[in-house]
């Protein structure tokens, strides 16, 4: 690599006004202010140690570049990037759209792996990188497989547009079909419906699932809570415990308790894809008898999993626990919530279900995609 690739970081020593930049292992360059919560470093420090980044340069984290975090400046202006990053060009001889696309395969992990340096923290710094051994094929060639690899670039980011615009379409929708705090219907709803969404106690149309495994299901039943899904081979539990394990039918909703970003106090995630079994330090609650008979489960399954809608009702039945937040069932049966008619259930919850659908359709072509290019990088190179 020393054969055709120089370092070309110029410190700035004149501290000129440039803006300040980070590399993702995700997407390469982004501003300092985007990475970090906190803004980066100050507006107004001393930035004469960082290096100038001109347009067509790479630059890298030698301590994570074993992760990806390595990038190319293709912007009109320089930009600056920290002291502690490697900066460089290539030559005449290579094409820097190849050379992007090779530095995602594994041909160059494996050569981090074997050259890079230090004790608890890995380096690998520039001169490691020149002493990497690449082939290469024509010029006429690299710009070929760069063209194809941009393409492909091209089509994964069309795709996670649309996935992107579909989840903001969702949230948008689910603040206008569902009545926010304070308001006893929604700002938007199907011809035919009006009037207010009656106000119900939860502890009359839910109650806490007690209901033990015993030797019902096997662990290939065991769900995910996080995801509603089957693990095929269990969740590692031994097999004797699973008698103890909770049964979680059609319809009914676990409490996960992890807090995050999206959901403050945690979440219900109902069941809609079978009856099986599930961890018993879960909280769950099941549709009671009556209840049953009037609910929809499509709506509910966004219903009681919308933070818009549960926020309110989680801060006043949820305690902290060890590890995650935990169900005041006594507390949660006492609230109440606005509940539509069940034909109007029907209608919402089948436009969510679409929309669901969609989405998961959009995330499996992305999916698709990337995995495309993950295998096209392994065998487009040598």
């Amino acid at each position: 690599m020393g054969e055709v690739v120089s370092a070309s970081g110029i410190k700035n020593r004149e501290q000129k006004d440039l803006q300040s930049y980070s590399i993702s292992n995700q997407s390469g360059f982004i501003p300092q202010s985007e990475q970090f919560d906190n803004g980066g470093k100050p507006l107004d420090a001393d930035k004469s140690s960082y290096w100038i980044v001109a347009p067509h340069s790479f630059a890298y984290n030698p301590a994570r570049i074993n992760v990806g975090s390595i990038g190319y400046w293709n912007g009109e202006k320089p930009v600056i990037v920290s002291s502690l990053y490697e900066v460089f060009q290539t030559h005449e001889s290579v094409d820097d759209s190849f050379l992007s696309d090779w530095f995602r395969t594994r041909l160059f992990t494996n050569q981090i792996a074997k050259r890079q340096e230090g004790g608890v923290r890995q380096y690998f710094f520039f001169d490691k990188l020149q002493e990497s051994r690449i082939r290469l094929p024509s010029l006429p060639e690299q710009r070929r497989i760069g063209e194809f690899f941009s393409a492909l670039d091209s089509l994964i980011a069309a795709a996670e547009r649309q996935e992107a615009l579909l989840k903001q379409k969702k949230q948008a929708y689910l603040q206008l079909m569902f009545p926010q705090e304070g308001e006893t219907r929604p700002r938007l709803r199907f011809n035919g419906f009006s009037g207010e969404w009656e106000s119900l106690q939860l502890g009359k149309l839910y109650e806490k699932n007690t209901e033990r495994n015993g030797n019902q299901f096997d662990a290939g039943k065991t769900l995910s809570v996080s995801s509603m899904t089957f693990n095929a081979f269990g969740n590692g539990a031994a097999e004797e415990s699973l008698t103890t394990y909770k049964v979680l039918r059609i319809g009914d909703a676990a409490f996960e308790g992890h807090t995050s970003n999206e959901f403050a106090f945690g979440r219900f995630v109902v069941n809609t894809i079978g009856d099986g079994i599930m961890s018993p330090r879960f909280t769950a609650i099941r549709p009671t008898a009556r209840w049953r008979q009037s609910c929809d489960l499509d709506f509910w399954s966004c219903y009681l999993h919308d933070e818009n809608v549960m926020k309110r009702i989680l801060v006043r039945s949820t305690k902290r626990g060890t590890m995650m937040n935990e169900l005041v069932l006594d507390d949660f049966f006492t609230e109440r919530i606005r509940v539509p008619s069940l034909p109007e259930q029907r209608h919402i919850g089948k436009f969510f279900s679409t929309l669901e659908s969609l989405i998961a359709a959009a995330e499996e072509r992305t999916k698709h995609l990337r995995e495309l290019k993950g295998s096209y990088l392994q065998r487009m190179f040598v």
